[in-house]
């Protein structure tokens, strides 16, 4: 009767959570509905703004500033790869997830912008300083760096500590005040983004915990023990999540014109990087380490490949760009660990 008592209460406490999520998400889903009917007049006042700010700008600030804004994109090229090849077997499925996640969010954006493919404040006033051709090419609303950057809320719910939490919000607030500073968003494009953001994480959890739940029951096969199944499971939902992403942003990609996906190379990079890493998945093996010695290795082997794949997908033909995302993907998860595997870098194969 106690256990039974026990279970009823954590089910009540499970049904509240659900719901005050699902308010949430309605909240935010109006806000973003009333930002987005208003957009025209939040403009005006957001240009104000941004040419204000142009008045403090000098050399100095503009490099703090650029360091600032790579925590939108760029410092995932690190973090992503730091957690999966750590050696420790949660933060590879850490590193997993949040890969997975990161690519429904540069589709989710990228779709986004698309449909509401308001031009970017620097490329409608003359009077903002130059920041980039790429920047000035792509759509304004909502802000992708905002809307990427709350994948921080997502590790600081997964690492479980407040020092993580205050991380997270420093994080967005730096990158989301940077992009403001340059003039490639307008403020509301940044609290659309920030919002979008955080409806996608409560989205993304609950997919996770049902799929959590759904492969912990999953019938064990014979000489697996319960732990291994569910653990191997587990690691294999993502490719079931990319599989889906894979086939919205193929569509998505067919719908949309040249010069929609031109403005938006998301549209290009999602659906090829899930490509390699949907390849890749049966091949990837999972190695432990424990050394430090061993782990700064791996950095410097794998992380100067992944920043070249990035660096030549910003500057090569953009019918190159297909080929270099696919390399990402399987590189990430797959190749990489292989190539560690060969020169020793790990301490146990599972």
């Amino acid at each position: 009767t106690k256990h039974h008592t026990t279970e009823r209460g954590r089910a009540h406490a499970r049904m509240k959570l659900t719901i005050t999520k699902l308010i949430l998400v309605s909240l935010f889903s109006l806000q973003f509905y009333f930002i987005s009917k208003n957009i025209i007049e939040y403009e005006k006042i957001g240009m104000e703004m941004i040419l204000r700010l142009q008045d403090f700008r000098s050399r100095p600030l503009d490099i703090a500033m650029r360091i600032a804004s790579i925590f939108g994109f760029e410092f995932f090229i690190i973090l992503v790869p730091l957690l999966a090849w750590w050696g420790d077997r949660r933060l590879t499925q850490l590193g997993a997830h949040l890969f997975v996640l990161l690519l429904l969010i540069l589709f989710l954006v990228s779709c986004t912008k698309v449909v509401f493919s308001r031009p970017r404040p620097l490329s409608v006033s003359d009077k903002i300083g130059h920041y980039g051709a790429e920047d000035k090419i792509e759509f304004s609303y909502p802000s992708g760096h905002a809307w990427a950057s709350s994948s921080f809320f997502f590790l600081a719910k997964s690492l479980k500590g407040p020092q993580y939490w205050v991380a997270a919000i420093l994080m967005c607030s730096i990158t989301m005040f940077s992009r403001l500073y340059f003039g490639v968003h307008y403020p509301h494009d940044l609290v659309a983004g920030l919002i979008c953001g955080v409806i996608s994480i409560i989205l993304f959890t609950f997919i996770e915990k049902f799929l959590e739940a759904l492969f912990a029951n999953v019938e064990i096969s014979s000489g697996e023990s319960k732990g291994d199944r569910r653990r191997r499971l587990f690691l294999n939902w993502p490719n079931m999540v990319s599989l889906v992403i894979f086939a919205m942003t193929s569509v998505a990609s067919l719908i949309m014109t040249e010069d929609q996906r031109r403005r938006q190379q998301g549209l290009v990079f999602v659906p090829y990087c899930l490509m390699g890493f949907i390849i890749s998945k049966p091949f990837i093996p999972v190695l432990t380490c424990e050394s430090s010695k061993f782990r700064l290795m791996r950095m410097l082997v794998g992380i100067p490949i992944i920043f070249s794949l990035y660096v030549l997908f910003r500057v090569t033909a953009i019918s190159m760009r297909p080929l270099l995302s696919v390399i990402s993907g399987a590189w990430l998860f797959a190749v990489a660990p292989i190539i560690f595997l060969k020169l020793g870098l790990t301490d146990t194969q599972h």
